[in-house]
């Protein structure tokens, strides 16, 4: 079995993704009295952390393999 993704899993995963998203939003602002601004600064935190996690796995693939 390839590694592969297709199409249909990308847009399957993206719409998860969004809906997650939407109901994230609706609990942080309903539930716990969020401001815009503070659910903005928060998710571009996470951002930045993952965005650093993929670098660093990338980036550290690709050192090993020169290594060889």
């Amino acid at each position: 079995m390839g590694k592969r993704l297709d199409l249909l899993t990308a847009a399957t995963a993206f719409g998860v993704a969004a809906y997650v998203a939407i109901i994230m939003d609706c609990v942080a602002c309903g539930q716990l009295g969020w401001s815009d601004g503070e659910i903005r600064s928060i998710a571009l935190l996470i951002a930045a952390c993952v965005a650093l996690g993929l670098a660093m796995d990338f980036l550290g693939r690709r050192w090993r393999r020169a290594d060889r």
